[in-house]
């Protein structure tokens, strides 16, 4: 397996499960997003995967999964594997789940193919948790591999049509198998000492290199000010307390509206996940960045929250 960092290499939780099939087709099983999503289901969870580089059913490096339910969800990167390696797949916990690793491995025996999935890091009743769900998740591989369930796609599918995914124009492309889109995305405006903090975009290459305010999706049943606390913690890392509205609701395309806040850091580093760079820009330095179109209507809205005239009223912000 991957070699993980010292502080992680501890015995880890592990299941096991000898499945009578091919070892590439049980390899494909494990990687298509199909068996994740079913496996999801199946727990009560909601499976959410963001595919920046290539429109594909598997998973690959660099790919985004996030699962779980209400605010409770968890989000991990796919992380490159070798070719033909033990590993089939290896997800690293990011954001809150920061130090959080999920290793699938594959390997042919005389009685079949023996998958094993591991858990590392994290409290010891959210491995246990994950594991539950990774041994559902080798029930469905078992499945998917033998011809016993059909295919890896969710039921709820259409099966001449690829596992949907649907788009977020402000965060990532998150798409939810099965489940309907909430059409609200909340951005943050997280000023300090008259800078406001803009995240530069690296997916969908479309939008690689513009800049945001960070910020996602409202999920079902999920406040909009929770949602904002939610992806700024997951994207950044940091804890906020989310303030009065910045501007009027924009229409974002797609069926989106996006409405922004005003928000205080309370917590943590800002650390990009989901970005490649953060900048903190003056307000005579907001029309110098190619903000992604999406933002584009909440530049005279991000220079009044700078302005100290426009500002007052409101507390002032400054790092912890």
């Amino acid at each position: 397996m991957t070699r993980l960092p010292r502080e992680l290499r501890r015995v880890p939780l592990r299941a096991a499960l000898l499945v009578d099939a091919p070892d590439a087709a049980v390899r494909d099983a494990i990687r298509a997003i199909g068996t994740w999503a079913r496996a999801a289901a199946a727990a009560g969870l909601i499976l959410e995967v963001a595919r920046p580089t290539r429109p594909s059913d598997a998973l690959g490096a660099g790919d985004l999964v996030r699962v779980g339910k209400g605010r409770g969800r968890t989000l991990y990167r796919v992380a490159a594997v070798e070719p033909g390696g033990a590993d089939v797949i290896r997800l690293d916990g990011i954001g809150a789940a920061r130090g959080r690793h999920i290793a699938i491995t594959s390997a042919p025996t005389l009685a079949g193919s023996l998958i094993t999935a591991e858990v590392h890091g994290g409290p010891a009743l959210a491995r246990v948790r994950t594991l539950r769900g990774l041994q559902g998740l080798l029930g469905i591989v078992t499945l998917v591999a033998t011809g016993r369930g059909g295919t890896s796609r969710p039921a709820s599918s259409d099966p001449a049509t690829p596992v949907p995914a649907n788009p977020d124009p402000h965060s990532v492309a998150w798409g939810t198998p099965g489940t309907d889109a909430n059409r609200v995305v909340v951005a943050g405006v997280l000023v300090r000492d008259g800078t406001v903090l803009a995240a530069r975009r690296t997916y969908p290459p479309e939008l690689a290199g513009l800049w945001e305010c960070p910020g996602g999706k409202v999920e079902p049943a999920e406040s909009e000010r929770d949602a904002l606390v939610r992806e700024l913690d997951e994207e950044l890392g940091i804890a906020v307390r989310v303030g009065d509205r910045v501007g009027p609701e924009f229409d974002i395309g797609e069926g989106y509206v996006l409405h922004a806040y005003l928000v205080e850091w309370i917590s943590g580093i800002p650390s990009p996940t989901v970005h490649d760079a953060l900048r903190w820009v003056r307000a005579d330095e907001v029309d110098d960045l190619a903000w992604l179109p999406s933002d584009a209507p909440l530049i005279p809205h991000l220079r009044a929250a700078l302005d100290p005239d426009a500002a007052q009223g409101r507390s002032t912000l400054r790092a912890p």
